[in-house]
């Protein structure tokens, strides 16, 4: 429309049905407005007060109301603001995270089962149930053992000083041989676990043979690890697990594009210090994720762990003890 410099004039229009404000704004300035009756029927006005130019003044007047203006000279033609349509937007909740505290740890996905990705867990047709990140850092977890003893699934197990690895006993089988990521680890020394590169746990109750392969009649554990944020993640956390075992942990995540193809997350620990019975422990953990979304369909990632644990002069097991309440969980049995 052509825009023409105006002069502004004294507006007094006060609270009144549309059809009314438009007829004294025609009275009041030089504008001359055309509409059909049925295009202002049941709409109102709050009124104008003040100063305006006539285009203003009617600007103000129709605003909200869903009707634009054309404007020939002193003429204006009113008409219904035409209707936009927009591109369909799809809103997926597998993007929201899952199993917060304000939640209740309440999950609704697993990341998947066997040969299956992604799914509903009431679609998935086994005993399961997933501890989620938020769980496993607000317990201060210094090993999954602190997990698996939460967990109804399973007994609290015990954790191997040698190799690390959580001895986890489903329905009285012990499973020693994890699965990362949907992928089961072989050999029957299994693998070390650190709480930091965990993301969550999946833990399915029932023979999985024909999942995961056999040696687990109990029941099978998915270690779901960390992968990069969406958001630029900066968390640095001190803590103790107890005695003198003070630690220190870095998690560090985010994109390094803008579209959020490419992303990275670095989680680091270190501990040292005595337990409660004067143990000394020591450890160093690094965990390093690169991952990407190479094309639509391709996604790829690089995840690298170091686990440097030490624990000297460990208390030993009493299996051949008949009656254990005469021992002392206080005191170290074995010597420095």
């Amino acid at each position: 429309m052509p825009v023409q410099a105006q002069n502004t004039v004294a507006i007094n229009i006060p609270s009144q049905p549309l059809s009314d404000a438009l007829l004294q704004l025609g009275q009041q300035t030089s504008l001359q407005i055309l509409y059909t009756p049925d295009l202002v029927r049941e709409l109102n006005t709050s009124g104008l007060q003040g100063n305006y130019t006539p285009e203003n003044a009617l600007r103000q007047l129709l605003k909200g109301t869903g009707i634009e203006y054309e404007r020939q000279g002193n003429t204006v033609t009113l008409k219904r603001i035409s209707a936009v349509t927009l591109p369909p937007l799809t809103v997926s909740t597998a993007s929201l995270k899952q199993g917060t505290a304000e939640e209740g740890y309440r999950v609704s996905n697993i990341s998947g089962i066997g040969l299956w990705g992604e799914r509903s867990l009431r679609d998935t047709p086994y005993s399961m149930s997933v501890v989620p990140s938020d769980l496993i850092e607000n317990v201060n977890a210094q090993n999954m053992g602190q997990i698996f003893k939460m967990n109804p699934l399973t007994q609290e197990p015990i954790i191997q000083n040698f190799t690390g690895v959580p001895l986890v006993v489903i329905r009285g089988f012990e499973s020693s041989n994890p699965i990362y990521d949907g992928i089961p680890m072989a050999g029957a020394n299994g693998s070390a676990v650190s709480v930091i590169e965990i993301d969550r746990v999946e833990i399915l109750s029932g023979t999985s043979g024909f999942l995961y392969g056999g040696n687990r009649v109990g029941g099978a554990v998915n270690y779901v690890t960390k992968n990069s944020t969406d958001v630029p993640l900066r968390r640095l956390t001190f803590g103790n697990y107890g005695g003198t075992q003070f630690y220190g942990h870095a998690d560090i995540g985010g994109k390094f594009d803008e579209r959020g193809r490419f992303g990275y997350r670095a989680n680091l620990l270190y501990q040292g210090g005595d337990t409660a019975i004067g143990e000394p422990v020591n450890q160093k953990v690094a965990n390093i994720v690169l991952d990407g979304q190479i094309t639509d369909t391709l996604y790829a990632d690089v995840k690298y762990t170091y686990n440097d644990y030490r624990k000297e002069a460990t208390q030993p097991l009493f299996n051949s003890v008949i009656e254990r309440t005469g021992i002392d969980t206080s005191k170290r049995y074995s010597p420095k």
